[in-house]
């Protein structure tokens, strides 16, 4: 898959303040700055709860994983959360290979990991689609 095949499209959740990045298609070097483009925007309107849906994924390169940990770190250093949703098998591979299976919070669904998230909070915080975008990769 190239990297014009490469989609992340966006969502909002919980109270609005968590963002659900959806990504589709390889995560390979071609596609490594698409991602890190988006993750820095989230992080540029101080959106640090992030939940990437990589259902969709089937490849990731080392490249986009060193994305992630530099994601993980900066969400962690304000306060946020970032959580992968069922990754492929060689994708978790992959992050176990690494040893970051253990920082990556990795969870079966969306909802999963919303509820996680908005767990401590004292309103109720449902999941709501609020807000999609699509962002082809160019």
């Amino acid at each position: 898959m190239s990297v014009d095949e490469f989609v992340i499209e966006s969502k909002t959740a919980g109270a609005g303040d968590i963002v659900v990045l959806t990504l589709i298609g390889d995560l390979n070097t071609e596609s490594s700055q698409v991602l890190s483009d988006t993750i820095d925007g989230q992080f540029e309107k101080n959106c640090f709860k992030i939940i990437f849906d990589m259902t969709a994924v089937k490849y990731i390169s080392s490249c986009c994983v060193g994305v992630f940990i530099s994601a993980v770190t900066r969400a962690n250093e304000n306060g946020g959360q970032i959580f992968m949703v069922h990754p492929a098998d060689k994708v978790k591979l992959v992050f176990d290979v690494f040893g970051l299976t253990e920082m990556f919070k990795i969870v079966p669904d969306v909802a999963s990991a919303v509820e996680r998230i908005c767990s401590g909070k004292r309103s109720g915080c449902v999941e709501k689609a609020v807000k999609t975008e699509s962002q082809p990769a160019s």
